[in-house]
């Protein structure tokens, strides 16, 4: 599946990546909805085995995450993205923190950031 319109970003599913500290959230946030632990455990495995999951722990992203303290007070979004930042991709989130310093973010970094709406395509919604 290919999301494309013109001035948006273009996925392919194989471009997907994401941070390794996105799946302790969503195993967290699982576990404080109740949901079934052996949905969460598959969820993780299929998360996994789809997409590239990048540790959170390298030292580029360590180093960049620092840096996001001044502009944001959640460490993990820090962390993702900083994820974003080293390994030159696109961010998709739905973070309200994120968005409302995402002009900032381009301009240090040249981090483009959209939430989902962003990437759908007119015929699409």
């Amino acid at each position: 599946m290919k999301f494309i319109d013109e001035n948006k970003a273009a996925i392919s599913f194989g471009d997907i990546k994401l941070s390794l500290i996105s799946l302790f959230e969503l195993q967290a946030k699982a576990t404080k909805l109740s949901i079934n632990i052996n949905l969460i455990i598959e969820g993780i495995n299929v998360i996994k085995n789809a997409f590239e999951v990048i540790p959170f722990y390298e030292p580029d992203i360590i180093k960049i995450a620092h840096e996001l303290r001044k502009y944001l007070t959640d460490y993990i979004d820090c962390i993702i993205i900083a994820t974003a930042i080293t390994n030159d991709k696109e961010l998709a989130t739905e973070d309200r923190d994120i968005h409302a310093i995402k002009s900032r973010l381009k301009k240090k970094y040249r981090v483009k950031i959209y939430s989902f709406n962003d990437l759908i395509s007119e015929s699409d919604k």
